[in-house]
């Protein structure tokens, strides 16, 4: 069996994902990668067989999509060229995490796009989300890489079609331990803010992955030094705590290896809006920005903070298996997995 992969690598969430993916996926078969986006940090260890530079969504620092700016930075003639090359009709499956040159390219000749990432579990319909929802962001979310099966991975298993989250390896084989501080995550934020922010709380020490970040240096309690994967994993696994954005993959990681989580969701972002609401109703910490009344919240986290039981087991091969037999003829057998979880076929 010929399976395309495709997978926006802008995130380092995508990438671990891919990681864990791509290994059950050529267990059925032949695959090639299609990766878009800027490959810094984390490439894949396989042969990426199409890498494209991708349709970039940026941001203003409230974390609203400036479509001004998307529409500058992007080129879009590269774009639509990729869309028409790109020889999706030469396999049998083409499986999709948020990649917008492959969705589109399937789209153009009418080829099934299977949809595997967190956005789809976002865009379902079981999925809670928060009253006032950003309708541009849900519109750009569902056309920027349309598909035409979805399956997502949440927090929690809302419908028979949402999957709890793939964890990386190197964190789930690793034993939690309890240190002396407290691992912090806001790409959002400037440096100096969050320092301002944390330096109220100087009885704890805080470990800060920043992106803008070249050299680490320390300030009091608070260290800032590079975003680094195994870096990152170290202090996370180790950590009393997590302070993060409303992303996917850190507040998963998380609450995976028991670790009480507060985040903050990147104001009229409208997949970390939903991520926050779903958290809160698991009675995570969130609060809204690095202020005042946030500084109460957070030292309340400090004092109070639980970490929130998840049941994370490793099912990405059963995933797999469930989604290839639901879209191929190649695999004759029923997954146990898909019979003891009584997912209709």
């Amino acid at each position: 069996m010929k399976i395309l992969y495709a997978v926006n690598v802008s995130g380092n969430g995508q990438i671990s994902r891919a990681l864990e993916l791509i290994l059950v996926l050529k267990n059925f078969g032949e695959v090639d990668i299609v990766a878009s986006g800027a490959i810094t940090k984390g490439e894949l260890p396989w042969l990426i067989k199409y890498n494209f530079s991708g349709l970039e969504l940026v941001y203003d620092k409230n974390g609203t999509i400036n479509i001004l700016k998307c529409l500058k930075y992007n080129d879009f003639n590269t774009f639509f060229k990729n869309v028409k090359f790109l020889p999706v009709s030469d396999y049998d499956i083409v499986i999709n995490d948020f990649e917008p040159i492959t969705a589109w390219a399937c789209r153009l000749r009418n080829v099934s796009c299977i949809g595997f990432s967190h956005q789809s579990a976002v865009l379902g319909r079981q999925v809670p989300r928060p009253l006032s929802s950003n309708i541009l962001g849900q519109l750009l979310m569902k056309w920027y890489a349309p598909v035409t099966y979805r399956y997502g991975l949440h927090f929690s298993p809302f419908n028979s079609t949402t999957f709890t989250p793939v964890i990386r390896k190197d964190i789930r084989l690793s034993t939690p331990t309890m240190g002396n501080h407290h691992t912090v995550y806001l790409p959002q934020y400037a440096d100096n803010d969050i320092i301002s922010f944390l330096d109220q709380f100087k009885e704890q020490k805080f470990e800060v992955f920043s992106k803008t970040c070249e050299i680490p240096t320390v300030h009091k309690n608070i260290s800032i030094e590079p975003v680094d994967r195994q870096r990152f994993a170290s202090s996370i696994t180790s950590s009393k705590g997590v302070l993060c954005h409303a992303g996917f993959e850190t507040p998963a990681e998380a609450m995976f290896l028991q670790k009480k989580l507060c985040v903050i969701p990147v104001k009229e972002n409208f997949e970390q809006q939903c991520n926050a609401h779903v958290l809160k109703r698991m009675r995570v910490t969130v609060i809204q920005y690095l202020s005042e009344k946030g500084g109460v919240d957070f030292a309340n986290w400090i004092k109070f903070g639980k970490p929130i039981c998840v049941d994370y087991r490793d099912i990405t091969s059963e995933i797999v298996d469930y989604v290839l037999v639901r879209h191929t003829s190649h695999i004759d057998t029923l997954p146990n997995f898909a019979i003891s979880s009584g997912m209709s076929l």
